[in-house]
């Protein structure tokens, strides 16, 4: 027996609210693996006595939502994406491709509509804000070889459609990010290292959105709290002085410090990749980290004859003067328009 109920024909997108909860339709299409976008209704319950009788009164108390998309990344929807989660971006070049650049310490991000097409129903986040994009790519076993970010999210509240709220929205023209065009460099990409093979990092800009004495079940404002980035990077090296080159320690020298200091450890770090794009060239994302400090992982145990895995932890650090830069080329010269108002709003459920 043929069963409709399955995440087959799913579809996901968003798209940027003008005013917070105020629901949008899509401005772009995900091409996403898994999500677990939720809404929660909490009960606000009596404890009072009326004889034996207890919790006699149950009424709507806070609603809010929450969870994640797990996407592969494709440039189009991943600039507009970049632009909610920073709200700050300057642009490059007169045609295709325009290069933009994401200030990740510019302010507070902006609210986003995502919406969710599950089976026949149509299900609809208003008010969302990203609280973490978390990156991985590997060119070690398995199939897995596609830049993978999985964006954690939370915000106002649910609503149930059943007819699609998705306009006009579409895919990206250009194929995902890849690791056969991946790049990690050094030092304004001075010396490129072919013997990454994992890496992972996470930027993490934790919200708190509070529920206050107001007409409104759903949580109110938001406080931010300082922005962070880590990650870890799976290599191997060629030699020994290869390894010390990498985490910056001058191999030449008569001895060198057993747990080198800060400075010495502090690195500039370049992850770029490519699209395979439909349009002009290949078009690229470049996370620029300029001050990376190792964190651990500098020796790994002999483990057999294989060639020896470092894995090694990172931190980034940042000030008003040196800051971490996402720069990601697509075909559209403005990412910064906000989405269309659905003639409507719903009942948030």
């Amino acid at each position: 027996m043929q069963h409709d109920y399955t995440g087959e024909a799913s579809i996901l997108g968003f798209g940027l609210e003008n005013t917070r909860s105020t629901l949008v339709t899509p401005q772009h299409l995900v091409d996403f693996r898994t999500e677990s976008l939720t809404g929660h209704n909490v009960a606000v319950k009596s404890q009072a006595r009326r004889g034996r009788m207890r919790r006699r009164i149950a009424l709507p108390g806070k609603s809010w939502a929450d969870g994640g998309v797990v996407m592969e990344v494709t440039p189009q929807s991943h600039a507009r994406l970049l632009y909610g989660f920073c709200n700050s971006v300057s642009v490059a070049g007169g045609n295709d491709p325009y290069t933009h650049t994401f200030d990740l310490d510019a302010g507070e991000p902006i609210p986003m509509s995502w919406h969710v097409k599950r089976a026949g129903m149509y299900y609809a986040y208003a008010g969302m804000y990203v609280n973490e994009l978390a990156y991985s790519i590997t060119a070690g076993e398995g199939d897995d070889h596609v830049l993978i970010c999985e964006a954690a999210l939370a915000g106002h509240g649910e609503a149930i459609y059943n007819s699609s709220q998705m306009g006009a929205a579409a895919y990206d023209a250009d194929g995902a990010m890849v690791f056969t065009r991946a790049y990690l460099s050094l030092d304004g990409g001075s010396t490129q290292w072919n013997d990454a093979f994992d890496a992972s990092w996470r930027i993490v800009s934790a919200s708190q959105s509070k529920t206050v004495l107001r007409d409104s079940r759903h949580e109110h404002g938001r406080y931010d709290s300082s922005l962070t980035i880590e990650g870890d990077i799976t290599l191997y090296f060629a030699s020994e002085s290869e390894r010390l080159e990498f985490m910056g320690i001058d191999s030449s020298a008569a001895s060198y410090p057993e747990a080198p200091s800060d400075a010495v450890r502090e690195r500039d770090i370049h992850l770029r990749f490519q699209s395979d794009a439909t349009g002009t060239g290949n078009r690229q994302l470049l996370f620029d980290f300029p001050l990376v400090t190792w964190e651990d992982g500098m020796n790994e145990p002999i483990a057999g004859p294989e060639a020896i895995e470092q894995t090694i932890p990172f931190s980034v650090r940042y000030d008003s003067s040196t800051k971490p830069i996402i720069t990601i080329e697509t075909d559209q010269s403005d990412v910064t328009g906000l989405g269309s108002n659905l003639g409507s709003q719903p009942t948030w459920v």
